[in-house]
């Protein structure tokens, strides 16, 4: 699906952090749909936005003059001027990976003044809608330039200007626009981001995204995660953990008879991927990583006839070799990458009951 966004959806939501966008950009991100904006949209909200905080400036600094007159002796100075660099542009950028910016540069002059002397739809009488049939048109020329044939989510709060007068719609002028551009696409108009989310995503599926996952709760709890991970193998009985090892990939499978080990996270996590995940109640998530770890020390206890069998192996490979009657300990630095699984406690921000899936020493 593609969504487009009419200006006005933006105004006072500089900043796209309330529920509604959060909920938006989560479905982006787990449906792999596209956000649509005009590049005069975003040039419209930075007008908005810069009209809109100078009057607030400028309200500020009268109420602080005004405070001094009643101040006498206690006088503030007027605060320096505020200095915001504001894009909206990058705003949107930062809060989604999935957003297509749409060029109108490519509209000719002498389209727009034929639609505004035939009053064609989002013109309107005395010229207006100038800016709203920019924005349509390179919209639809996009959708055709790009072979485009995503079903269409057209969002305004603007209803006289692209809806028909039931306000279900699209006008016939623009229902015209698509048929001559020969668009296949279906589209479906939301007067609100709210009215959009109500009745096309689901609510509980889209309350994370894959990216809010990592960021939120999973660089969040490496540190719960690393002392799983030591947990769950250094409390394995010798027995599980010969097989542990032997079901594993990489060097550390061929050695035998391992009668000790111990396994200990010198550097930690690096390069999480997530794998899967799923809501398996209100505040609980199921997730599977798959991640390394940048340096461990395995620690080996063997019987000392493997190692006096295996002697130059042994002695080339590891270090901390100590002999001690019939065993030898001995310990290697290695880069484990392991697919793990375990469930997250969203309230608590808890890490629980993780299980290794497998594991590959480098």
């Amino acid at each position: 699906m593609i969504i487009f966004i009419d200006t006005n959806i933006f105004f006072n939501n500089w900043y796209l952090e309330n529920a509604n966008f959060k909920y938006l950009f989560n479905y982006l991100e787990n449906t792999n749909s596209k956000l649509a904006i005009s590049e005069i949209v975003c040039e419209e909200v930075d007008g908005k936005f810069k009209s809109e905080f100078s009057k607030i400036k400028n309200q500020y600094e009268d109420s602080f003059k005004r405070l001094n007159t009643f101040l006498q002796e206690k006088t503030f100075s007027t605060p320096n001027t505020f200095n915001i660099d504001y894009s909206f542009k990058k705003e949107v950028i930062n809060s989604t990976d999935n957003t297509l910016f749409v060029n109108y540069n490519n509209i000719s002059n002498e389209v727009l003044v034929n639609r505004a002397i035939n009053r064609t739809r989002p013109f309107k009488d005395e010229d207006k809608g100038f800016r709203d049939t920019l924005i349509w048109l390179s919209f639809i020329q996009f959708l055709d330039q790009e072979t485009v044939d995503d079903r269409i989510a057209f969002i305004s709060n603007n209803p006289t200007d692209f809806y028909d007068n039931s306000k279900t719609g699209l006008h016939p002028d623009l229902l015209d626009d698509i048929k001559k551009m020969g668009l296949e696409n279906e589209f479906n108009i939301y007067h609100s981001i709210k009215e959009f989310i109500d009745k096309e995503v689901d609510k509980e599926h889209n309350k994370y995204s894959p990216n809010q996952i990592l960021e939120d709760f999973i660089y969040e709890s490496e540190n719960q995660i690393e002392d799983e991970i030591s947990h769950f193998i250094n409390f394995l009985p010798a027995s599980e953990s010969q097989s542990f090892l032997r079901n594993s990939e990489g060097e550390l499978s061929t050695i035998p008879h391992i009668t000790g080990f111990d396994f200990v996270i010198i550097e930690g996590t690096e390069d999480p991927e997530l794998l899967n995940w799923a809501i398996t109640n209100d505040s609980d998530l199921y997730i599977e990583l798959y991640l390394n770890l940048r340096r461990v020390e395995f620690r080996f206890s063997i019987p000392i006839t493997v190692y006096t069998n295996r002697k130059k192996y042994f002695d080339n490979s590891f270090f901390n070799i100590e002999e001690d009657e019939d065993v030898v300990t001995l310990s290697i630095i290695k880069r484990p990458h392991l697919n793990i699984s375990f469930n997250f406690k969203v309230d608590e921000k808890l890490v629980a009951n993780t299980v290794i899936n497998s594991l590959e020493v480098k």
